[in-house]
């Protein structure tokens, strides 16, 4: 009897030690995979943070001090080599945009001096190219002399160049859908061939009011922004019609009758 209860106390003792360990692993497991999966939430973030800022800053000049910036305080290696890949690709378009800024000052002085002698006038197609070249210059100098732009709550919901908006038209709303969609284009939005909802023997769907329709809360912001954007070039009668029933579908549709 003495031998059977020394052998379950020290079996008592395995199992004990056993169950502790397992129990300690398995906190330690769940522990690791809850960081891992903060930290690639919190890399998300971060990466999508300095796209925009990347996206939002067009001068070169400024680019090149953002990538030397990240590509020292980036917290990965991995996001370190490539921000040093950049700023090389960076530096190389700061390049070209300096000679291209340089070639246009070059040619509208010329123009100019032309201008001030007045021994030479220029023709009527010289002068034409040359408010060309003037207008040429004046975007190119806002954008090389613009401040360093920082990502705030507005810029943050600007639409990003991946959501797709589908447009289904009757046949006498194509034209204007063609206009908005140039004006969404124009935005940033990938907008695929508008959906023509006649066919030769007449309508296969009778569209009766213009809507704007989404499926996901996550996609409101941008809705706003797109409602706001195309409401007025429709006389103001666009509605916004929100379907949670097809919470799959991460497109955004517009409707025009």
């Amino acid at each position: 009897m003495e031998n059977v209860l020394e052998l379950l106390k020290t079996n008592w003792k395995k199992y004990s030690l056993i169950t502790l360990v397992s129990s300690g692993i398995s906190s330690l497991v769940a522990y690791n995979s809850q960081d891992r999966k903060d930290s690639i939430a919190e890399m998300g973030a971060y990466n999508k943070y300095v796209t925009e800022l990347i996206v939002l800053n067009k001068s070169p000049d400024n680019r090149v001090k953002l990538a030397e910036y990240f590509s020292t305080v980036s917290p990965s290696c991995f996001s370190r080599y490539y921000w040093c890949n950049y700023l090389e690709k960076a530096k190389q378009e700061k390049k070209i945009f300096d000679e291209n800024y340089r070639l246009l000052k070059d040619s509208l002085l010329r123009f100019e001096e032309r201008i001030d002698s007045k021994s030479n006038p220029l023709s009527f197609r010289e002068n034409f190219y040359y408010k060309d070249l003037k207008a040429s210059l004046d975007r190119t100098d806002k954008i090389k002399n613009e401040p360093l732009q920082s990502v705030t709550t507005q810029t943050v919901a600007q639409p990003i160049s991946s959501k797709m908006i589908y447009f289904q038209a009757n046949a006498t709303a194509l034209d204007k859908a063609k206009e908005l969609a140039m004006k969404l284009n124009d935005m940033g939005f990938k907008i695929p061939v508008i959906e023509n909802m006649s066919d030769d023997k007449g309508q296969k769907t009778d569209i009766k009011t213009n809507e704007l329709r989404y499926f996901n809360t996550e996609d409101q912001e941008i809705v706003q922004q797109i409602f706001e954007t195309i409401n007025p070039l429709v006389d103001n009668n666009l509605k916004i019609i929100f379907n949670p029933r097809y919470s799959q579908s991460k497109n955004i549709e517009v409707w025009l009758k």
